[in-house]
């Protein structure tokens, strides 16, 4: 959910564009606009929504869920390394825990905890597809792990540019070891098809 999701007061979605459309003619389907920040836009999206099947995903969490979420976080977010590890023939884990940490207290790591229980209460609704905006992120992985197994087809729909600075699109060795993606990787074009196929 952003401000662009706003389109003369209507809610349009600026990911998918004409595939929600499409998608819509064929098939039942419900649409789930995540905010990137709980603000006014929740207001707004209440104000505007006229469609049954647009939803904010939260709301798929009752209050239980949402103190074992925030259980779950604070027992289990916050890591630190032992092992030494050297760049530049200078230590730096230090500098590593020192991330960890802000990860930790600043909360960027809780869009991938909240994810993973949106994700648990989707498993429960039994849909037969899950496509989402790909761009191989912490909490896309939190998510395809709860769907994995469940008989639930995961499309994951490459829409915004990319470049090969972006290196989140780019599976390191240990995403490859762990293989949590999607089923199904739909691009915009070719190239980057190609560079997908290539690695």
């Amino acid at each position: 959910l952003v401000p662009k999701s706003f389109q003369r007061g209507k809610i349009k979605d600026d990911y998918f564009r004409g595939l929600i459309d499409d998608l819509n003619q064929q098939t039942s389907m419900v649409l789930a606009f995540q905010p990137l920040k709980f603000d006014r836009l929740l207001w707004k999206f209440k104000k505007y929504n006229t469609n049954k099947n647009y939803i904010i995903p939260i709301g798929l969490l009752g209050v239980s869920d949402i103190c074992l979420l925030f259980k779950d976080y604070i027992k289990t977010a916050k890591l630190s390394i032992n092992k030494e590890y050297i760049y530049k023939k200078k230590p730096i884990n230090k500098l590593v825990n020192q991330s960890l940490e802000d990860d930790y207290y600043k909360l960027r790591c809780f869009p991938a905890f909240l994810e993973s229980y949106i994700a648990k209460e989707i498993v429960n609704l039994k849909p037969r597809r899950y496509l989402y905006i790909f761009e191989n992120q912490a909490w896309e992985k939190a998510a395809l792990a709860k769907l994995k197994n469940e008989n639930i087809i995961t499309f994951g729909y490459q829409s915004s540019g990319f470049s090969v600075r972006f290196l989140n699109f780019f599976p390191s060795r240990s995403d490859l070891a762990s293989m949590i993606f999607p089923d199904r990787i739909l691009t915009v074009g070719h190239h980057y098809k190609n560079l997908l196929d290539n690695l």
